[in-house]
């Protein structure tokens, strides 16, 4: 009973010595924030990555929880966040100022998570509201914002984790199984929101360290193992569903002590960058071949030096600085693996700093607390004056997909823009211009994707479509055809060049592209469309249901499909199931004035006249033409 009396009093005491929240500063960090992004509401979805994994992805439109959770998407495995980006469609639709409110306020939650987490240390001090301040103005953050696609995955795993610390820390002071319990369910989530997470175990040590220097005990070991297992688990899951790392497009073939140094120069950059976040860029381009830059073997010793001062901070019992270290490397370690692995489309990116950043702001707030020059003191309020104005600036870059990519040229370090490596954002510039009507203009920039890059196949299928929209058939089936010479598995191009075909009566050699896009990329919506037309062309409307019943189990809110699917079982006779599919598509459509004149032919197939007439009238109403003689029938 004393030993339990005595551990009571303890809790109580930890408990005690947490002081309550300082509203005012949890206020400036809410509102600062804010202000900050207040352009981010404004910005639109972006052609790299917003339309893939989050507008046109079909597991988030459907909610296919089997599917979800069960299987891949384009080589991810992040079945919680698409879940969770699906919950806000559901709620909000297509709103994006309510989508981009809710990036910006998770990351919100995140800044505070670490606010807590961090007062553990700094129970006395102002030094941890510091901290969550500069990580939520660090510039370089707006890239896991504002970027939809980034946001959904980083912005989701990065609150599961550090809740997942939260309760590990609750965990420490408590010693309650259920708070080590939580922690290890939030791992799970963080996880499944992101691989990126599995690196939480090695996290926890170097907590164990700050808190007691006990990160090495049998105790603390045993209680990573069930977190260990899921990183293993999560690891073999990620690396099967990915189709390891070959499905990245690989433009230079890098020796792997090249991409060593890559990782280790990104490690460098990011580390100056989120103090200086000078030339920021969503796509930093890797050098030319043959042409590597002396300043990334320098930008290389940064890291060198860093995990020096690691070692020197573990054994100068320094647990503050180590800990800042150790959240450094350990959230930055995985990104840096990878690219040692395989060479992706760029040398780093901004998002890879999200979580990191922390220990490094940890590193600069401690150092300056032990320092006695009092004027040290106001650093911190400077560089997050500088980090508000960088990023209200930095998120109108965000503000569409011509003026971020616009944004990523300008800033090429090569004065001819001559990287192969550019071909993409002047494709994706290009994308948005053809959107938007500009079509000579976008032109220009699909043909400077492919002068950048000849082996570019996006910038052939893109040319491409432009001509097949202008009616230039012969044209537009000569680009797809060198977009299907450079990439055989392009689902994009075989359904786009099986229409063509389709278009010139070659059903056989159309059908046969089509089944090859759907057994490449069984979620893609418009070869199922194209098909069903195909079908439908060549008499076998039979078949169009099959395929626009996959459509609709892909987006059922797409009335168009339903108006086709009506069409269709006119065609076969059964009537019933038509009107059903014409009310549908009214009913998510009413102002369509065609759904109505088709369900009026129905009607009248089936003989009745009177709501064939109430169609027919309103079809009318609404502006549609109708042939005097299927009026008279109705007499």
């Amino acid at each position: 009973m004393s030993a339990r009396r005595d551990r009571k009093k303890a809790l109580e005491s930890k408990k005690a010595a947490t002081p309550s929240l300082n509203w005012i500063w949890l206020a400036v960090i809410l509102v600062v924030t804010t202000i900050a992004y207040q352009g981010h509401f404004d910005n639109e979805y972006l052609n790299y990555d917003d339309d893939i994994y989050v507008t046109s992805n079909p597991l988030i439109i459907s909610q296919q929880w089997d599917v979800l959770f069960s299987g891949t998407y384009l080589n991810q495995y992040s079945p919680v966040a698409m879940f969770i980006m699906g919950m806000e469609f559901k709620m909000f639709g297509q709103d994006l100022g309510w989508i981009r409110g809710i990036s910006l306020l998770i990351h919100l939650l995140n800044a505070f998570l670490i606010l807590k987490i961090f007062r553990h240390w700094d129970k006395d001090g102002t030094w941890a509201y510091l901290l969550a301040l500069l990580f939520a103005l660090q510039p370089m953050n707006v890239e896991s914002v504002a970027w939809l696609a980034a946001a959904m995955k980083i912005g989701t795993f990065t609150l599961f984790f550090l809740a997942s610390v939260h309760f590990y820390i609750k965990y420490r002071m408590s010693d309650a199984t259920k708070d080590l319990i939580i922690s290890w369910i939030f791992f799970l989530i963080s996880c499944l929101c992101k691989e990126q997470a599995v690196v939480l175990p090695l996290l926890l040590m170097a907590i164990d360290h700050a808190d007691s220097r006990d990160m090495f005990s049998s105790k603390r070991l045993l209680q990573k193992v069930p977190f260990l297992l899921l990183s293993v688990i999560i690891g073999l899951v990620t690396l099967t569903a990915s189709d390891s790392f070959e499905a990245e497009k690989v433009i230079y073939a890098f020796s792997i002590g090249e991409r060593i140094l890559f990782s280790f120069y990104a490690m460098g950059v990011y580390t100056l960058k989120t103090f200086i976040p000078f030339d920021l860029s969503m796509f930093y381009t890797y050098p030319i071949q043959g042409q590597i830059p002396a300043y990334y073997y320098l930008f290389a010793l940064i890291p060198i030096g860093m995990l020096a001062l690691l070692v020197r901070w573990y054994k100068k019992d320094e647990p503050l600085l180590f800990l800042g270290m150790a959240f450094f490397f350990v959230n930055v370690s995985l990104p840096a693996f990878i690219s040692i692995l395989s060479v992706r489309d760029v040398v780093m990116a901004d998002r890879y700093t999200y979580l990191p950043s922390v220990g490094l702001f940890l590193i600069l707030l401690v150092y300056l607390e032990k320092q006695s020059n009092k004027n040290l003191r106001y650093v911190p309020y400077a560089l997050a004056l500088f980090f508000f104005i960088s990023t209200f600036t930095r998120v109108d870059v965000f503000q569409n997909s011509a003026t971020l990519f616009s944004d990523v040229i300008e800033k090429e370090s090569y004065s001819d823009k001559a990287n192969p490596y550019l071909s993409m954002p002047y494709n994706n510039r290009g994308v948005h211009l053809k959107k938007e009507k500009k079509l000579k203009e976008a032109a220009a920039d699909f043909k400077k994707a492919i002068a950048m890059n000849p082996k570019y196949a996006s910038g052939y299928l893109n040319l491409a479509n432009i001509d097949f929209d202008a009616g230039k058939d012969d044209s537009a089936l000569e680009g797809y055809n060198k977009t299907l010479e450079l990439e055989p598995k392009n689902a994009k191009a075989l359904s786009s060049r099986g229409s063509v075909y389709g278009k010139k009566g070659q059903n056989d050699i159309a059908l046969a592209d089509l089944t090859k896009a759907l057994e490449i990329d069984p979620y893609f919506i418009n070869a199922y469309s194209n098909r069903a037309l195909l079908y439908l062309q060549v008499n076998q409307p039979d078949k169009s249901i099959l395929d626009l019943n996959e459509i609709l189990k892909l987006d059922p809110n797409k009335h168009d499909i339903y108006e086709f699917r009506g069409h269709c079982r006119t065609q076969i006779g059964e009537y019933q199931a038509a009107i059903q599919d014409y009310n549908k598509a009214i009913s998510m459509a009413p102002d369509a004035g065609s759904y109505y004149l088709n369900r009026s032919y129905v009607f009248a197939k089936m003989g009745d006249k009177q709501s064939a007439t109430r169609d027919a009238k309103r079809a009318a109403a609404m502006g549609q033409k109708l042939d005097p003689a299927y009026l008279e029938s109705l007499k």
